[in-house]
């Protein structure tokens, strides 16, 4: 559901609108999610067609009563002497009249109404207006054609902005690639620098990687990740991906791990195994319904990790699950594969539904003047979904998966530091290891995140240029696996990595902190 409150949040000044007021609306409101209106939820009467007050005109039974038996919402249709004709108004005009029931002032149809008469306002206070002068109107001219001068010379092209995102839901926001371009190109400091040499050492390391490494990043490979490919098994994944955040210690003494099953984990792998153990205990976790209603005694006891040490941040990661839980039975049907059917084989379309309908996954920064965006979780959640059911569902069969970025948390980060892939100015390595919180959306934060994306970038183009060099040396399996790699791929072939090589990192480059319910 694309709520628009203020009509004026979407720059369309009166100069740029070109269509009718009808048109607009409905190209503002293009990527509005009704609520689904399942036939075994309908209950279909066919009765005869009527006339002013009510009097018959046909003696068929070919116009049709259709009422949605949750809401008590009924419509009458009798558009059309075919009886199929008029089901299918019936369900169209249904949906409508069941949107306005469940979302009030954020159904279609009122923020239909809404935008057309502020558009008529806009109109009607603009004809008052007087022209402007031709001095005027010269001057605007010089004043834009001198802020796309200064744009070149910044190498920020509007055209060439979102490109990856040509219809981003929030309009005024930089997509993850974009932003860390932006970011990149625009630093003041010398908090961070990309090492060329780094990134070249590191392409190289994962193109050595054996075939058995390289397996190692797929969904199925992870011994507590769901097995099956189906709706369970995305549920459990939203259900993960909505948690799915800052899970380092305030304190070494107050490390959060889970023992179960004579293995002993923490952090993401450590939620994995409480979610499983919860799901074998009889315990309906990754239901819409369970999550939506569930209390902070319950979070508490699932999440109980060894010596009584609770996970970080439990009451946000409540919030989230109950936000989240709500929304999927207001708008998706109860199920997150709902979401993945509406996405078109696509993983912009699923990431833009989420950050639209999830308020929760939008992470988003102010860095220069401009809105910058990370999605981690958003893009971790539709890259986990494409991993999990790829070649079994062709729901998820994403034609577009190499437009996500490496997801940018705090470990990728410092795996990239670590391998001299990023160099943190003295002053930021000082603040790092000296456990500085850092401040979510601070300069220092928003770099490391956005230079983590750009870096990952440069690994991949690396990757593709040595695949292409030694196409004839390298084992083709591998150069096959090696030349679709994305930077989904170099972002878990790092995290993974310094999971195994998590000591020596630690004792050389910290991670840095910053408590957020985003990464």
């Amino acid at each position: 559901m694309l709520q628009l409150n203020n009509f004026s949040t979407h720059a369309l000044s009166l100069s740029s609108i070109r269509f009718s007021s009808h048109s607009t609306a409905k190209r503002l409101l293009k990527n509005y999610i009704f609520p689904e209106i399942l036939p075994k939820d309908c209950e279909e009467q066919y009765i005869r067609g009527w006339g002013p007050g009510g009097s018959c005109v046909n003696s068929s039974s070919n116009a049709v009563l259709l009422k949605h038996k949750p809401t008590g919402c009924f419509v009458k249709v009798h558009q059309s002497r075919i009886l199929r004709e008029n089901i299918k108004i019936a369900y169209e005009r249904l949906k409508m009249e069941v949107d306005k029931h469940l979302n009030g002032e954020n159904s279609y149809s009122v923020q239909f109404d809404r935008i057309i008469s502020q558009i008529e306002e806009k109109t009607k206070k603009s004809s008052q207006r007087k022209r402007q002068t031709m001095a005027e109107l010269k001057a605007e001219g010089e004043m834009i054609r001198e802020i796309n001068r200064e744009k070149e010379n910044n190498g920020e092209e509007e055209s060439a902005m979102n490109s990856n995102f040509s219809n981003f839901v929030f309009e005024d926001v930089l997509n993850p690639r974009d932003s860390a371009k932006f970011i990149v190109n625009n630093t003041e400091t010398n908090l961070i620098k990309i090492n060329n040499e780094g990134v070249v050492k590191v392409a190289e390391i994962i193109c050595n990687s054996t075939l058995t490494e390289i397996g190692q990043l797929n969904f199925d490979e992870c011994e507590f990740h769901p097995k099956s490919a189906n709706k369970a098994a995305v549920d459990w994944i939203f259900f993960m991906d909505s948690i799915n955040f800052s899970f380092w210690p305030d304190e070494v003494i107050n490390h959060w791990e889970i023992t179960h099953n004579g293995t002993t984990q923490s952090g993401y792998f450590g939620v994995c195994v409480a979610i499983n153990r919860a799901l074998e205990n009889g315990i309906p976790l990754t239901s819409a319904d369970y999550m939506a209603n569930i209390d902070e005694k319950i979070v508490k006891e699932i999440f109980q990790g060894d010596r009584a040490v609770s996970i970080p941040l439990l009451n946000k990661r409540m919030e989230m699950i109950q936000e989240n839980g709500k929304i999927l039975n207001e708008k998706f049907g109860g199920s997150f594969y709902n979401c993945l059917l509406k996405c078109s084989n696509s993983a912009l379309n699923l990431l833009q539904l989420i950050i639209e309908n999830f308020p929760n996954f939008r992470d988003f920064a102010e860095y220069r003047g401009r809105k910058v965006s990370f999605l981690k979780r958003a893009q971790i959640l539709v890259a986990d979904v494409y991993s999990c059911l790829q070649g079994k569902d062709y729901n998820a069969d994403f034609n577009d998966i190499n437009k996500l970025t490496m997801f940018a948390d705090y470990r990728v980060p410092q795996a990239l530091a670590y391998l001299n892939v990023l160099e943190y100015g003295n002053g930021l390595l000082e603040n790092l290891k000296n456990n500085k919180l850092l401040k979510c959306g601070g300069e220092e934060e928003v770099q490391i995140r956005g230079f983590s994306i750009e870096a990952c970038e440069l690994i991949l183009n690396e990757i593709k240029n040595i695949c292409e060099t030694r196409k004839n040396s390298i084992n083709s399996e591998t150069f096959e696996k090696l030349s679709n790699f994305t930077c989904v791929d170099v972002d878990v072939w790092l995290w993974l990595w310094r999971r195994s090589n998590a000591q020596k990192i630690e004792e050389s480059v910290p991670f840095h902190k910053c408590r957020s319910i985003f990464y």
